[in-house]
């Protein structure tokens, strides 16, 4: 059953992002560059750059994150 529900999940997000297009048109284009569709991309510590950073804060226990503006 669970092939099933993905199949079903991924056409509803193709018809939702066509629908989305036809009416924000640009502006969705360009959230679609900056946004991944299926799987979020989880954001930086702020002011770092890199997973090697990222993974010593971690060890550490001082990730701060902030929101973007």
């Amino acid at each position: 059953m669970a092939p099933v529900l993905v199949v079903a999940y991924v056409r509803l997000a193709w018809r939702e992002e066509r629908e989305m297009q036809a009416r924000f048109g640009e502006a969705y284009r360009e959230y679609r560059r900056r946004v991944p569709g299926f799987i979020p991309a989880l954001p930086l510590p702020a002011g770092e750059t890199g997973p090697a950073k990222a993974k010593d804060q971690l060890r550490d226990g001082g990730i701060k994150w902030e929101r973007e503006r």
